[in-house]
């Protein structure tokens, strides 16, 4: 996959790109910078355009092009654009090492960038370091930090910063940078649209992920819509449906059906295409024949079984057979059952303790008839006259 090599092959994120040429070309570009976001958004390759920008200029210069080679296409590090991997052993050493290069600028005729990655990785008392550092940045030195854990920054660290939030792209976006890259490659991609879509889906339209398929195959290659689907385990609609349908059915089904199933991202947006039909509201990712074949198949499932699975599958960060499966059991119209105690046992034993105390009962209020032995010891004894 080919990095970016100036501004205008980034697709997608024009707020961010607009925001970043402007102040480019103004001059006035904050002088630390946190970017954050989901991976694969394009935090690095913007970053070393940045860096690029700032020390080189113009991207026809041959300095330009050879610190492309250089920094970008071989990750490495030169005079002016430092790279540095701030999640190694809580990045401490790091961070010594990158309040040098920020101290270090007297011999400097251009600008230094300095880019930490995974910089969620530092500990706090290697955010500590940078914190004397970031306080008062040199004119000539610019810090750029990424992370996909923004929360994992200190709150003083993340306030001497200017933050950049990068999400995934539109799906019509990265349906275009799927097609630009298919036809630089030369693909014949059966079912163009449709698997390009799929592919979109998949990759939450995240561009890494979905370059990396599209990259896969080499230059002038037939792909088979079949190949693409096997090779990242998409679910499609139909094949998604009937477990679906079985929330309002057998659950022995549905959990074989899961055993079996492939996890795949794009479950979620199956759930909620389904959940947009049941609720009346439109679904512009549904072909009209998945359309009919929900409404016939859905039709004994509640919005309610639907929203709880689809809560119960975006719970935790990461989809996993057994996440599936307790999404499922929750939503299944069975588990108000499952969960409702067995009161039989311990309603036997209340009748029993009771009929038990109603016979003491009873045999405490019932006079027994005094002996004749009784009689002769108590009674009085009368004379005759």
């Amino acid at each position: 996959m080919k990095r970016p090599y100036s501004f205008e092959d980034i697709k997608g994120q024009e707020g961010v790109v607009n925001f970043l040429q402007g102040h480019l070309k103004a001059g006035t570009l904050s002088h630390f910078i946190i970017m954050e976001g989901p991976e694969g958004t394009g935090k690095t390759s913007i970053a070393d355009l940045i860096a690029l920008s700032l020390v080189y200029g113009d991207p026809s210069s041959p300095e330009y092009k050879k610190a492309y080679n250089e920094v970008v296409c071989n990750s490495r590090s030169n005079d002016y654009i430092k790279r540095f991997e701030c999640s190694v052993e809580g990045g401490k050493d790091v961070a010594r090492l990158i309040k040098d290069e920020m101290s270090n600028t007297f011999k400097l005729q251009r600008p230094k960038v300095i880019i930490c990655d995974e910089c969620h990785g530092l500990t706090d008392q290697a955010q500590d370091v940078f914190l004397s550092k970031t306080e008062f940045i040199p004119s000539n030195v610019y810090v750029i930090m990424l992370t996909t854990e923004y929360d994992k920054l200190k709150a003083s660290l993340k306030s001497r910063a200017f933050p950049m939030h990068f999400m995934p792209l539109k799906r019509a976006e990265m349906i275009q940078l799927l097609r630009d890259e298919a036809m630089g490659r030369q693909l014949n991609i059966q079912h163009l649209e449709t698997t390009l879509q799929m592919i979109a889906d998949w990759s939450e339209c995240k561009p890494r992920a979905g370059l990396n398929i599209i990259d896969a195959f080499s230059v002038g290659s037939s792909v088979s819509a079949d190949t693409i689907r096997s090779l990242i385990g998409y679910l499609d609609t139909r094949e998604t449906v009937p477990l679906l349908k079985s929330l309002s059915g057998s659950m022995t089904f549905g959990l074989s059906f899961i055993d079996e199933m492939p996890l795949s991202a794009n479950l979620v947006t199956i759930v909620i295409e389904c959940i947009n039909f049941k609720t009346g509201n439109p679904s512009y990712k549904l072909k009209l024949s998945d359309v009919n074949y929900i409404r016939e198949q859905l039709m004994q499932v509640s919005t309610d079984q639907l929203v709880t699975f689809l809560y119960g599958i975006t719970a935790q960060p990461k989809l996993t057979k057994a996440c599936i499966i307790n999404a499922y059991i929750r939503a299944h119209a069975s588990f108000s059952v499952l969960t409702t105690p067995d009161t039989s046992d311990k309603l036997q034993d209340e009748l029993i303790q009771r009929a038990n105390t109603e016979i003491e009962d009873t045999e405490k209020t019932v006079s027994k008839a005094p002996t004749f032995d009784k009689l002769f010891d108590t009674a009085d004894i009368v004379e005759g006259s």
